[in-house]
């Protein structure tokens, strides 16, 4: 692990996660400009997609560079979706931990688990909807119909039934209302990192 400068305060990890339609990547993006942070920039075994520049917006690496990754442990969290794999380089985080960055990480909950297994000082948020405002926002978007609209209440209920057993997480935000709930999460962060001062 490096070790940062003696005038550089430790940086953090923010995990955020949430059921699709929550909100979770417009907090995210607003946040990069107010705290200010940044993405993290994943490893992934899917090829580039037009117009993306690698290193920018993806590390794209081969199945077997990836596998031995996982295998040496060089990985903060991973996951496998639809036959590609994504994960995080646990390098590439302590790098900027020790230059006192912000990095923002937008995975699952079964990837916030394992961020918090290898990073115990990282803040852990997951931002949700009530379900009558999920349902609200989905019928007046007019492209679900019913049988689709309850279903992903169902899944949104599954995910935050989820991420309330898992014990990973140190906050459930409702995103109700956009700017007060930037405003939460940006409070936790600065919170948290006054903490870290304040640490031995």
């Amino acid at each position: 692990m490096p070790e940062s400068d003696s005038t550089t305060q430790r940086g953090l990890v923010l995990v955020v996660s949430g059921p699709s339609g929550a909100g979770k990547s417009t907090i995210c993006h607003r946040l990069c400009d107010r705290l200010p942070a940044e993405f993290s920039v994943s490893v992934t075994t899917r090829a580039p997609r037009p117009k993306e520049v690698p290193e920018r917006d993806y590390h794209f690496v081969d199945r077997d560079e990836f596998l031995r990754m996982r295998e040496n442990d060089e990985l903060l969290e991973w996951a496998e979706v639809y036959g590609h794999f994504y994960g995080t380089r646990l390098q590439s985080v302590e790098d900027a931990l020790g230059e006192g960055r912000i990095i923002i990480l937008d995975i699952d909950v079964n990837g916030c688990i394992q961020v918090r297994e290898k990073l115990t000082d990282s803040l852990a948020v997951f931002i949700m909807l009530a379900p009558d405002t999920q349902k609200k926002r989905l019928t007046e978007r007019g492209t679900d119909s019913a049988q689709s609209i309850e279903e992903r209440l169902s899944k949104a209920a599954s995910e935050v039934e989820l991420a309330r057993q898992s014990g990973a997480f140190d906050a459930f935000v409702k995103n109700d209302v956009l700017d007060e709930s930037i405003a939460r999460v940006e409070t936790l962060v600065r919170q948290q990192l006054a903490r870290g001062v304040a640490a031995p």
